[in-house]
């Protein structure tokens, strides 16, 4: 299979944010509500057969939007000590020369051809898969150093993703996260709907004012963990973010997932070259899931 050209990409991602925000027009809502009925449908048959160890990540998902594998003893994206810590070397040495950026981030391109291709796990695409119910579209890693400056910008204020109506992503921490430490921290699924009605929410990050007033402190759920831990959560389900850390940074990485019909697909998506030459000895199922590929 060819390589999609980037600029082909950028378009594609242009029209597919005019896409996203006509779904708020009635008749397109229902046209989309239809087709993706209809893909579901045509998928049913072609679903994985479920593991039996993520059944109970898969209804948690389902009700909730949230998971702790290793609260329930799932062995699930448990990336090695040795993997770990290459991914905290390769983020310090991006925060020597970023003296002053709030989030250190490694892309994709970046980091090992492990640590990426761990997010291709066979297990953890079925997980995906059945959950959203379509063929999965996995949208790469994304390790990241949050500074503890306290200060709450971008993904540290208050928000939905919006990428598509499911946005799974595997968090892992990379080095212990207690309360002080920018923990994730989600609002619960029934209150975000509560919220984004209250608030006619669509997209976007939430004032510290505004979420004050809809998110109290005492509904956020902070998810602590030692180093190794996973969080599994529906992004575009849940008003999350990255609660600013005030005592020390906060190492993470972050796996990330789709339908293959996305809303909006971002460039940054595309795997490098490198990546895809690496990767062509995967299963076919597990390169199908690469975005930029026809």
């Amino acid at each position: 299979m060819a390589a999609v050209p980037a600029p082909v990409l950028a378009l594609t991602s242009l029209l597919a944010k005019a896409r996203r925000w006509s779904l708020y027009l009635p008749a397109p809502r229902a046209w989309h509500a239809a087709g993706r009925a209809r893909r579901i449908e045509r998928h049913r048959l072609d679903l994985p057969i479920e593991d039996p160890t993520a059944a109970v990540g898969l209804a948690a998902l389902r009700q909730a939007g949230f998971w702790r594998p290793d609260a329930d003893g799932a062995d699930m994206l448990k990336l090695s000590p040795d993997e770990r810590a290459d991914l905290v070397r390769r983020l310090d040495a991006l925060k020597g020369q970023e003296a002053t950026t709030t989030t250190i981030q490694s892309n994709s391109d970046q980091m090992s051809l492990a640590i990426y291709a761990a997010g291709l796990d066979t297990r953890l695409l079925a997980l995906v898969e059945r959950y959203v119910q379509t063929p999965v579209l996995y949208l790469g890693a994304a390790a990241k150093c949050e500074r503890a400056d306290g200060v709450a910008v971008n993904q540290r204020r208050w928000h939905t993703d919006m990428e598509d109506l499911q946005v799974v992503r595997f968090i892992v921490y990379l080095s212990p996260v207690e309360e002080s430490d920018g923990p994730f921290e989600y609002l619960p699924a029934e209150r975000t709907t509560e919220v984004r009605s209250s608030l006619r929410y669509r997209s976007g990050f939430l004032s510290e004012a505004l979420a004050d007033r809809h998110i109290p402190a005492t509904e956020r759920v902070g998810v602590t963990g030692e180093e190794g831990a996973v969080i599994v959560f529906d992004g575009a389900r849940l008003f999350h973010r990255a609660r600013p850390p005030t005592d020390r940074d906060r190492y993470s990485v972050t796996y990330s997932y789709t339908s293959r019909w996305p809303l909006e697909l971002r460039a940054t998506a595309l795997p490098h070259p490198r990546l895809r030459q690496a990767l062509a000895g995967l299963p076919h199922h597990a390169l199908a899931c690469l975005p930029g590929r026809v």
